[in-house]
Parts: C-alpha cells; sequence; structure tokens
C-alpha cells in the first residue's frame, strides 16, 4: 500500500503539480504507474522495481531540500546551503531570532526583484524542516 500511495504521489507530482525546472526534469523521467509492474511475478523483484520507480521522487531536490541528513536547509536543483544561511534550531524551524516563518510565511509569495537568483519564496503555515529522523 505504501508503495502504491508513493507511486500514485510521484505520478500526481510527475503530472504538473511541480513547478518550473523540476516537473520537466520530473516529466522526462516518466513515472510509470503501479500497474506497470504487476507483470512481474517475483514479489521481491516486483517490490525493488516499484521502490526504485518511487525514488525517482524521493530523491528529487524538491523533498530532498527540506529533508535534509544535516542541519541546513537546502535549496536548488544543485541542492546547494540555504541562504541567506539557516539552522535547523530544536524544533526544526528555525533558531531563535532567525525562524523559517520570518520569510516563508503562510503563502507563496512572488518577488518583484528582478536581480535575485529565486522568483518567489515558498510558505505555508508550518513552514519547517523535516524532523532528521526523516532524512
Amino acid at each position: 500500500m505504501r508503495v502504491s500511495f508513493a507511486l500514485t504521489l510521484a505520478a500526481g507530482i510527475a503530472a504538473g503539480e511541480m513547478g518550473g525546472e523540476n516537473a520537466l526534469a520530473q516529466r522526462e523521467s516518466e513515472l510509470q504507474s503501479p500497474t506497470a509492474f504487476s507483470s512481474i511475478p517475483d514479489r521481491a523483484e516486483r517490490s525493488k522495481a516499484l521502490f526504485s520507480e518511487a525514488a525517482k521522487v524521493i530523491t528529487n531536490p524538491r523533498c530532498m531540500n527540506c529533508h535534509p541528513a544535516g542541519d541546513h536547509p537546502l535549496q536548488g536543483d544543485d541542492r546547494h546551503i540555504h541562504q541567506p544561511a539557516a539552522w535547523r534550531g530544536e524544533a526544526n524551524n528555525g533558531v531563535p531570532g532567525l525562524v523559517c516563518a520570518a520569510c516563508h510565511s503562510d503563502h507563496n509569495f512572488t518577488l518583484s526583484i528582478g536581480e535575485a537568483r529565486y522568483q518567489s519564496i515558498p510558505g505555508h503555515p508550518r513552514w519547517a524542516l523535516a524532523p532528521l529522523e526523516m532524512a
């Protein structure tokens, strides 16, 4: 069931729910539906194939940037360290004086500054890094 959910999620993301270059890169890898693996008779081999398919999404920068193994969030397809500098903090939402919500509000924010490397600041009411055990 979990693999089926992951692949359904992956298919939804690949179908265009992602924005910009990530969506293009994801579509180029063309995710297969869970039924595409039903012809693999060996259960262990089918499981490996399903997990490999789900890994295309799980290892995507869109997931990995907020699920880092360290104490800094990452950004971009190259997974560079978040700029401006940011730290995980005890509650995974920054450190005193520099919490995630200082920049990441409850909604996406489009920038009008043409010189910035990025065009918007993503938002969500509970913006934070995933817990370290989910890296």
